[in-house]
């Protein structure tokens, strides 16, 4: 389960096994690069966030190793991009099959290459510096509205 909830301060988390009852503002479920980079900006627009993540950062992905390059004007503009790294840049795509053929093909936006692994670290760092709750090794099994209370569990 995925996805970013914002319901005006009617969310409480019900950490299992425990008898945490936090509420929160808004909920980002899923703590991959989009659920990072939603739960920052949410966190320095003042919202009070819960991030939830089923893994502990950091760790490896399968995807995620190589980004276009307009979204670096972005991370960078909100210094969410890592220092002291030499991004490599690709400017052509490769594809070739079993058989030995290929096709080459230029990348109009190119792209540049950043370790998902170092990414991530750095992202989730930068929502707790700014004021974000996490919970990591935490998996959302039930998002259910409370009609009495008025308000969201997540289980």
């Amino acid at each position: 389960m995925e996805g970013i909830a914002i319901f005006d301060e009617r969310f409480i988390y019900k950490f299992k096994g425990t008898s945490v009852n936090d509420k929160y503002s808004t909920v980002v479920i899923g703590g991959g690069l989009a659920g990072l980079i939603s739960a920052y900006l949410l966190a320095k627009k003042g919202h009070d966030i819960l991030l939830i993540e089923m893994k502990n950062y950091p760790f490896h992905r399968v995807c995620g190793e190589y980004l276009s390059n307009e979204v670096l004007d972005f991370l960078t503009r909100e210094n969410l991009m890592p220092d002291g790294y030499d991004l490599p840049i690709l400017t052509h795509f490769l594809f070739s099959d079993t058989a030995g053929k290929s096709v080459t093909t230029p990348l109009d936006m190119g792209w540049f290459g950043i370790s998902g692994f170092v990414l991530d670290e750095h992202l989730y760092h930068k929502v707790v510096e700014i004021g974000g709750n996490v919970r990591t090794v935490v998996q959302v099994e039930s998002v259910v509205f409370d009609v009495r209370d008025n308000q969201f569990m997540l289980e």
